[in-house]
């Protein structure tokens, strides 16, 4: 996942105003949270960067654990990772045409 700057929730350069520790605040309650949905109990969200943190957008993957994940470890912070390639080939679609 990747999301570029300006995020939704803050105008412009506004962004770059927000302490790290902000975002990390609500990451657990959204991302995290979302990860539970989708109904694998070992899927983790790794956050690679931050806009907050001076990298050029807020990036992440996903990462399936050996283990059930408690919910407070479905979220790890990890800047000194790199996400995968994106794989537009293993994207799915939804079968509709525009």
């Amino acid at each position: 996942m990747r999301y570029p700057p300006p995020r939704w929730i803050w105008d412009a350069t506004a962004t770059y105003s927000i302490p790290s520790q902000v975002l990390r605040a609500m990451m657990p309650d959204s991302h995290a949270r979302n990860v539970a949905l989708l109904g694998n109990p070992r899927l983790g969200l790794v956050c690679t960067m931050q806009t907050t943190d001076g990298q050029p957008g807020l990036e992440g993957h996903f990462y399936e654990y050996n283990h059930d994940l408690e919910p407070n470890a479905r979220l790890h912070f990890a800047p000194e990772e790199q996400s995968p390639a994106f794989d537009t080939g293993g994207v799915p679609t939804s079968g509709r045409t525009a």
